[in-house]
């Protein structure tokens, strides 16, 4: 029987048969908190801060939408909005482990780069780096391979050569 201790990862025999065929792999590497992969939780912290700054724009933008162009500024804002309260669980999937978090957080990635490109001239040149850089980090902390252990699973044992 494997023993808790508060802080602490489990200690003991990992169950097996039944019990172990109904809990997830993510669950059962990922126990305790202090047990997860640092490129992990880089990755779902980096998605929370993008996730907190799409809500907090959506938010400003709302406060400055004038009248000529209301619909514009009210789409943005709601647009933005929805953005960062989907990427609010996705990033909570990551930190779990959870399989399906993995694809919706590298994509939202894929698609910020391009924008961060387009963000390269002059006045919004930090603006690029910063986004660039998060997502950078968020796609190194998913295809980690300490990571990727822990949404997919562990690699099979490789085959030993029968002489």
């Amino acid at each position: 029987m494997a023993v808790i201790r508060p802080g602490k990862a489990a200690v003991g025999p990992r169950p097996s048969g039944p019990a172990q065929a109904h809990t997830p792999y993510s669950e059962r590497v990922v126990g305790a908190a202090n047990s997860r992969p640092a490129p992990l939780v880089l990755a779902a912290v980096l998605l929370g801060v993008e996730a907190l700054a799409a809500i907090a724009f959506g938010a400003m933008a709302l406060t400055q939408i004038r009248m000529s162009r209301a619909s514009l500024g009210f789409g943005v804002a709601l647009m933005m909005l929805g953005y960062g309260l989907l990427l609010v669980p996705v990033a909570r999937g990551v930190l779990r482990g959870r399989r399906w978090s993995r694809g919706p957080a590298a994509a939202t990635q894929l698609i910020l780069l391009p924008i961060a490109w387009s963000f390269r001239s002059s006045p919004t040149t930090a603006v690029a780096v910063a986004l660039a850089a998060i997502a950078i980090g968020i796609i190194v902390g998913l295809l980690h391979p300490r990571s990727t252990e822990v949404f997919v699973g562990p690699l099979p044992p490789k085959p030993t050569p029968q002489d």
